[in-house]
């Protein structure tokens, strides 16, 4: 299966709920772990898997300007400043002008493991739609699949998740054939499963990391996942 090269990276917020850390860095994708910003941490990671051509759609024009310093002559990276889309499900929109055939959609504060994303890359000639299937949600409007196998069923919004479902988070692997689902439903927890409704198919690829970082504790338990698997796919080499 041939590699998808092209992400959108959803990386504004202000990261309240991330209290003083957030009046720190301003945004939650721009807090720094080791010295590095949890954004580098996913962009390399998407460069690691075949990306080659990633855009990050970061706020206001602080927050712009330290991910151009951050990003400063990686060719592979484009960063854009999000001219207020409302939410991130809706960056697709805002980029269809230049999307290919088939796109990553990710969170800039979500970290994925290398071999997770070559996992979903792999699956994507069996499907319509790659979803990451996670154990819990720090998600405001959770999404839930039924488990057949492999492939998501019954795609519903719940505070609750069952013994056979799993919450569906970022990173997802689309075709641009998703874009007017996007359009008419707004968020993902509505967008997926209408999409689904259609006949689509939709795969999930559990992860090991956590799905996002909204909280302050939510910084240790990713980098406890970084340092255990330092050396493997976070060595962090040139991009």
């Amino acid at each position: 299966m041939p590699q998808v090269r092209q992400a959108i990276i959803a990386a504004g917020g202000k990261g309240f709920r991330l209290g003083s850390l957030a009046n720190t860095y301003g945004n939650k994708s721009l807090v720094k772990i080791q010295g590095k910003t949890i954004l580098e941490f996913t962009v390399e990671a998407l460069l690691k898997a075949g990306v080659t051509e990633a855009i990050v759609s970061i706020d206001n024009e602080e927050n712009y300007e330290k991910a151009c310093k951050a990003f400063k002559g990686k060719r592979r990276v484009k960063v854009v400043q999000d001219q207020g889309t409302g939410n991130t499900a809706q960056l697709p929109l805002a980029f269809d002008y230049l999307l290919k055939e088939k796109f990553w959609f990710i969170y800039g504060n979500t970290p994925p493991l290398v071999s997770h994303l070559k996992a979903m890359n792999a699956a994507f000639n069996k499907a319509d739609a790659i979803v990451s299937y996670f154990p819990f949600s720090t998600s405001r409007y959770p999404l839930i699949a039924e488990l057949d196998g492999n492939q998501a069923k019954n795609l519903k919004y719940s505070g609750d998740s069952l013994s056979k479902e799993a919450f569906v988070e970022p990173p997802f692997l689309l075709r641009n054939d998703i874009l007017p689902f996007i359009q008419k439903h707004e968020e993902w927890y509505k967008i997926l499963p209408a999409y689904c409704q259609e006949g689509n198919k939709i795969i999930g690829v559990p992860s090991l990391m956590p799905p996002n970082v909204h909280y302050p504790h939510e910084i240790s338990l990713l980098l406890s996942h970084l340092l255990k698997y330092a050396g493997t796919d976070y060595r962090l080499n040139e991009l």
